[in-house]
């Protein structure tokens, strides 16, 4: 017969991998607001581990006013979080720890070789939690995703890794991106009539195009932002990371370079230049299937 030490030996060892966090102190929240800091409405919680790296939990919620323009991005019935939605998170990011720097001077930000590893699906009965990282000294950010899940079932705290690149800050202007017109859409409706056929199913929130020019490798695109209520933050747009002619779904897998540049002429007058960059050589995903395509963005 076992003794009471006996029986202890039989249950299975638990192991939690669990960061300490902390709300904003009161006087960063004080200093963030003097400054006028905004907060993207993506962005919850900053967290502090091992003061190796700046960490922030972002509870995912579309069913919340802030949150629900995610809705607006549906490829093939299902809500996706966008590939531009990993960049504003990322830029957001890069933005709070810059935001000592003074508007006039600010930084370009540059992404290099952004990756795309896993999407992630959301929906409306269930809350996601994103962690966006950035390796200090502001050379990596990470975008992973913890499954609570794999918490309950295997007593051990999982994360995937949904998004990766390498970071450039520059105070250079960086050079703007010309290519000679050979086509011009004048309906901007016909073009998102089109990506409907072919399961981009996007909602208004994602509907933002003023301009649609390019080539047979690259596509130019002006956006227009008339909710005033989007203002602290870009929302920048899926037709970024298409390819041109391809007559499939497909989701991106890899950026080359992303390029972001704000400089303030006045208070009230903000520009603002998106450049997106990137050569496609590797594998292309579809949600239903694997095909592989050798194009430049």
């Amino acid at each position: 017969m076992k003794n009471h030490e006996e029986y202890f030996d039989d249950f299975p060892l638990y192991k939690f991998h669990l960061s300490p966090c902390r709300y904003e102190l009161k006087d960063s929240s004080i200093q963030r607001l003097v400054n006028c800091i905004s907060t993207h409405p993506l962005f919850d919680i900053r967290q502090l581990n091992d003061q190796t790296s700046a960490t922030w939990k972002s509870l995912i919620n579309i069913n919340l006013p802030q949150h629900a323009f995610l809705k607006d991005h549906k490829i093939q019935e299902a809500i996706l979080f966008s590939a531009v939605a990993y960049l504003e998170l990322a830029t957001a990011a890069c933005h709070q720890l810059l935001s000592s720097k003074d508007d006039e001077q600010q930084a370009t930000i540059i992404f290099e070789d952004v990756k795309f590893v896993k999407v992630l699906i959301l929906n409306e009965h269930e809350l996601v939690e994103v962690f966006t990282q950035i390796s200090m000294p502001m050379c990596k950010w990470y975008i992973i995703f913890c499954n609570q899940d794999n918490l309950d079932k295997y007593s051990l705290n999982e994360f995937t890794l949904h998004a990766q690149d390498k970071i450039e800050i520059d105070s250079k202007q960086q050079k703007s991106l010309t290519v000679p017109d050979r086509w011009t859409i004048q309906d901007i409706r016909s073009a998102y009539a089109h990506l409907s056929t072919h399961a981009y199913q996007y909602g208004s929130s994602f509907e933002k195009i003023k301009t649609l020019r390019g080539t047979s490798t690259t596509i130019i695109s002006e956006l227009s932002n008339d909710n005033n209520n989007c203002s602290s933050y870009y929302l920048l747009h899926p037709y970024l990371a298409l390819l041109p002619g391809v007559e499939t779904t497909i989701l991106p897998v890899r950026i080359q370079k992303f390029i972001y540049s704000s400089k303030t002429k006045a208070k009230m007058n903000r520009s603002t230049n998106v450049e997106v960059r990137g050569k496609y050589h590797d594998n292309i995903c579809d949600i239903g299937q694997e095909e592989i395509y050798n194009l430049d963005l």
